[in-house]
């Protein structure tokens, strides 16, 4: 028994450094390829570039998205200076750090919340999101104002396996939303995204949507 906290074999960390600056909640940090850079992205729908180790702030970046931001990732090969982010108002925007604007930021793309970002190392100008909606969508920077290409349709997944614990939670309804997303670092055809159902789904990019498990 007892709280993990308490136990005493749990190290006690050093606080290395309070970066403060947010006005809302932070729901999201993430660093730079490198390590030495950090962007945090937070309720007030700001992001803040820092350097963690050197407890400085770098940028602030005034998005903008109407809602909560939920996801910041840096952009490959683009020497840090670029960060693409989504929220609660269903888009997803590319940031110039070093002029601390948006530079990408068209309509929502996703209906209800767009919960997570990536990008893939090779192809850095390509930017995957996933939502409330059930949607995995691909966005092309190249392509204007082009809309995305969608992906993957929770909507048409199959079932997960009965549990007979009905309805409670979100369990087994209609309702289907894609939370998470990671794009696999050694083979970035495949994709693995996390749903309301509770199951994890792998697919294989090269085959459209087609489920791997």
């Amino acid at each position: 028994g007892g709280h993990v906290g308490s136990d005493p074999v749990v190290p006690r960390l050093e606080r290395e450094a309070l970066l403060s600056g947010h006005t809302g909640c932070v729901n999201c940090v993430s660093y730079s390829k490198e390590g030495g850079l950090l962007v945090s992205g937070s309720d007030d729908r700001s992001l803040m570039v820092w350097h963690p180790l050197e407890h400085s702030h770098l940028a602030t970046i005034e998005t903008p998205h109407t809602g909560n931001i939920f996801s910041a990732k840096f952009m490959p090969h683009s020497s840090n200076r670029l960060v693409v982010s989504s929220a609660a108002d269903g888009r997803v925007v590319v940031s110039d750090i070093s002029r601390g604007v948006a530079i990408k930021a068209g309509n929502p793309t996703h209906s209800g919340s767009c919960y997570k970002v990536r990008v893939e190392e090779s192809q850095p100008s390509l930017i995957l999101s996933c939502g409330e909606d059930g949607f995995l969508q691909a966005h092309d920077i190249r392509a204007g104002g082009e809309a995305p290409k969608v992906l993957y349709s929770a909507r048409n997944a199959k079932a997960p396996p009965s549990t007979g614990a009905g309805d409670e939670g979100g369990w087994g309804s209609s309702r289907k939303t894609v939370c998470a997303l990671d794009i696999n670092p050694v083979q970035s055809h495949i994709v693995s995204l996390g749903g309301s159902d509770g199951v994890t789904r792998t697919l294989d990019l090269r085959m459209g949507s087609s489920q791997l498990g």
